[in-house]
């Protein structure tokens, strides 16, 4: 079934703007793999690798690292 971007409207807007929305209250981070994906979620990084997931609390000061070596942004 073909969507077009007005089918995303209200999942988008309850997303970003929601009081009752989990993803507007702490930066998240995803990155697809080629066998799951990487999240970082506030400090908590989970990382999903075909069946395997890990999931550990980040140091505050790792975050910059985790961000440069893991998404490819430097901050």
């Amino acid at each position: 079934m073909e969507r077009k971007i007005d089918d995303f409207k209200t999942v988008c807007e309850f997303t970003q703007y929601s009081k009752d929305s989990s993803f507007n209250k702490v930066p998240v981070m995803m990155k697809v793999t080629e066998l799951g994906r990487v999240t970082l979620r506030d400090r908590s990084l989970t990382i999903l690798d075909g069946m395997h997931k890990k999931k550990q609390i980040i140091d505050t000061e790792k975050i910059k690292e985790i961000y440069k070596d893991v998404f490819g942004l430097e901050v």
